[in-house]
């Protein structure tokens, strides 16, 4: 996945026009992965740092350290 790509589909969610200092609630979290899993499927059940990762930084920074995320 391409970090356009996280920005796309966070944007899409969360319904914002900028992601960058972006926290969103327990809902959209959800229906954010929900989202990546469609992108990634069968990846993400091994990152345990997502349930925590409620800002478009932590959940890029999650998603890099996994090597999910090109930039």
């Amino acid at each position: 996945m391409k970090t356009q790509d996280l920005k796309k589909t966070i944007l899409k969610v969360t319904k914002r026009k900028n992601v960058e200092k972006l926290e969103w609630d327990s809902l959209s979290h959800l229906n954010i992965l929900i989202e990546l899993e469609k992108k990634l499927p069968g990846k993400l059940d091994k990152i345990t740092t997502l349930s925590n990762a409620t800002s478009y930084q932590k959940l890029y920074n999650c998603l890099k350290k996994s090597r999910l995320i090109k930039d």
